[in-house]
């Protein structure tokens, strides 16, 4: 039997109990954050009305989409053209073996529902682009850069500078990481802070420099919680200090591992968003090759062809010839994962022990990159020598020849 004195009071409206557009079930999965001053109900409601696009569902963007998603962030777009694959699973952890071959977007969409139904979540199949980017971030009030290449960056900055959107980038390879927000109150945007791109040849990636899975994990984690805390100085909401231009650095395997800088802010003179910029939609489609080109041709294809043989002609020469010097041009800690035993490893950086070579060079490496570097490096110093490298490297040997030969 109710008490007489709380008849009035349950038999008002529950909009003056609390806030019908959140569910009873989200007021017990948020609640833990919401005891904190720093967030409270204004910061989880601020959380709710938010969208996020996640540009990229891979090292980075899954540890960044398990918090956004658990958070309680409104609606997230996930954009990313590729596929799950085994090379992904030790830091693509919302990813699985049994979801090989799915693309990524339906894989971390099915990660999140499963995770929080109360989240709408956006699948964008496609790589972005100066064709697209617009259209994909138009409809959402915070970018996350998760992707692991400069073009992509300067086009994502320059296209947020134009939408007046906020930025949360972050990278990571090996065992380094950093964190900045672009384009926020009197933060800088990438070019600010990256006037001219960095050469192709300085430029490293996880799939050639490797990477360990915890370092990805930590900075994308990080990732997700600038962005909240973003989210909580856009509305105003919670209790959280003032934004300050910060790039945060961690280093893994480093004492101390974390190092806070602080950076300049909005450059005057940048060309994107200075008050001189000439930075526009029909400029950046005028462009559009720049951001291809504006790093380089990463892909190492300086040989011609007659310089160049296939790994079904290196199975001949294996077979028939004993006077041709085979070397492999991996870094030894690569060589130590797998090898052709009948190669010598000789790393890039020590070519200069092979000269005065007069007879024929066959170079091997991982992908078939390095070893086109190596066969220029190797003819400088053997003119008489005939050099040449296998196309597809290793990976080539796995897939045409020896499908047990193990790739990574």
């Amino acid at each position: 039997m109710v008490h007489e004195c709380l008849k009035d009071s349950t038999s008002a409206s529950s909009e003056e109990q609390f806030d019908p557009s959140f569910k009873l079930d989200e007021f017990s999965r948020y609640g833990r954050q919401m005891l904190l001053p720093e967030i409270g109900f204004s910061g989880q409601k601020a959380f709710k009305q938010t969208s996020v696009v996640v540009i990229g569902a891979g090292g980075l963007g899954c540890p960044a989409l398990q918090y956004l998603t658990a958070a309680g962030i409104g609606h997230i777009g996930i954009v990313d053209g590729d596929v799950v694959d085994s090379s992904n699973l030790h830091r693509q952890v919302i990813h699985s073996t049994s979801r090989k071959g799915l693309p990524k977007v339906y894989s971390a969409r099915q990660f999140c529902q499963d995770l929080n139904p109360n989240v709408k979540v956006t699948c964008f199949y496609e790589n972005v682009s100066v064709e697209n980017i617009f259209d994909i971030i138009r409809n959402f009030d915070v970018v996350l850069d998760c992707t692991d290449n400069q073009m992509t960056r300067y086009l994502l900055s320059d296209a947020c500078v134009l939408s007046g959107k906020p930025l949360v980038s972050a990278s990571a390879v090996q065992l380094e990481g950093q964190l900045l927000v672009y384009n926020f109150e009197n933060g800088p945007c990438y070019r600010c802070m990256f006037p001219q791109p960095t050469p192709a040849a300085s430029l490293m990636s996880c799939s050639s420099a490797g990477v360990f899975g915890p370092i990805v994990g930590v900075i994308g984690v990080m990732q997700a919680l600038e962005t909240l805390k973003l989210i909580l100085r856009i509305h105003k909401a919670g209790d959280v200090e003032p934004f300050q231009p910060t790039m945060l650095l961690f280093n893994g395997f480093r004492t101390p591992q974390w190092k806070s800088v602080r950076i300049r802010g909005r450059q005057a003179s940048c060309t994107a968003c200075g008050p001189s910029a000439r930075l526009s939609k029909e400029f950046m489609q005028k462009q559009a090759n720049e951001y291809l080109s504006m790093c380089g041709d990463n892909s190492g294809a300086t040989l011609e062809p007659i310089e160049r043989i296939s790994v079904h002609e290196l199975t001949d020469i294996l077979a028939t010839r004993k006077d041709v010097m085979l070397l492999d041009v991996r870094p030894a800690v690569q060589y130590g994962i797998c090898r052709l035993p009948v190669f010598r490893n000789v790393p890039i950086a020590e070519l200069d022990t092979v000269k005065d070579v007069s007879g024929e060079i066959c170079v091997i490496c991982r992908t078939g990159t390095s070893s086109q570097k190596a066969v220029r490096l190797l003819k400088k110093l053997n003119p008489a020598a005939k050099i040449y490298d296998v196309i597809g490297g290793l990976s080539a040997w796995s897939k045409q020849i020896d499908p047990k030969f193990p790739t990574y």
